[in-house]
């Protein structure tokens, strides 16, 4: 049953498995480095501060991205310990989540999920070079992907139900993009002019969806400014 719900599972562990035996194999580099700092500080010297981004000494608070992925990289740490190996596997755990919700998205719109299929996608996503270097750092990558695909998730429901609940999704689900990354918001844009120029009969939606989208996003960056 679990196999039901999460197709490609054993496949998935497999990789997960050999990333989690190999993840110490790289040296941590700058970029790491200086995305983890504040995180690590915050938990081991109750400081939102940085002692590693260039050109910056002595500032505080000090964050060095939208805070969504330094505050769940802090909880990580909090939970599991700031080892290398633990830390890293954070983005490890977030792939899995991106898999499962991509086959999820495939399965609503009556995709036949078989074995092959479920393969070669587990293998694209997990195998290919640049997905494998984006999850074996601690960058906020993946969970830039993870989020926009959520909320390109909840459009789709949006689509299909138009109801309160998925209103209140896509609102909630595009402040979180702004929390975990500008760039996802320009990708939010290109998402919506695409299914503007698919869906030009369904104008008034497009038009309350659009509406709904620039609620969240303000509602973010207000949360932002204020952090």
């Amino acid at each position: 049953r679990t196999a039901t719900l999460l197709p490609g599972t054993e496949k998935s562990l497999v990789f997960a498995v050999i990333n989690w035996v190999t993840l110490k194999n790289v040296m941590p580099w700058i970029d790491e480095v200086m995305f983890l700092d504040t995180s690590y500080n915050a938990v081991f010297h109750h400081s939102w501060s940085t002692t590693a981004w260039y050109r910056v000494a002595g500032e505080y608070p000090f964050s060095t991205y939208p805070p969504i992925y330094q505050f769940l990289v802090s909880t990580w740490m909090w939970l599991f310990g700031a080892d290398i190996l633990v830390v890293r596997s954070l983005n490890l755990f977030i792939v899995f989540l991106l898999g499962a919700l991509y086959l999820r998205m495939l399965k609503n719109r009556g995709v036949l999920l078989s074995p092959w299929l479920v393969t070669v996608f587990t293998l694209l996503l997990f195998g290919t070079s640049e997905m494998a270097w984006m999850y074996r750092n601690g960058r906020p990558d993946m969970l830039c992907a993870l989020v926009f695909v959520f909320t390109t998730y909840t459009i789709e429901r949006f689509f299909l139900r138009h109801s309160l609940r998925t209103r209140i999704g896509i609102v909630l689900s595009a402040a979180l993009l702004v929390g975990t990354g500008l760039q996802t918001v320009a990708y939010l844009g290109i998402l919506w002019l695409f299914l503007f120029l698919m869906l030009r009969k369904r104008s008034k939606q497009l038009l309350q969806l659009l509406l709904l989208l620039l609620v969240g996003l303000f509602l973010g960056m207000f949360m932002v400014a204020v952090f």
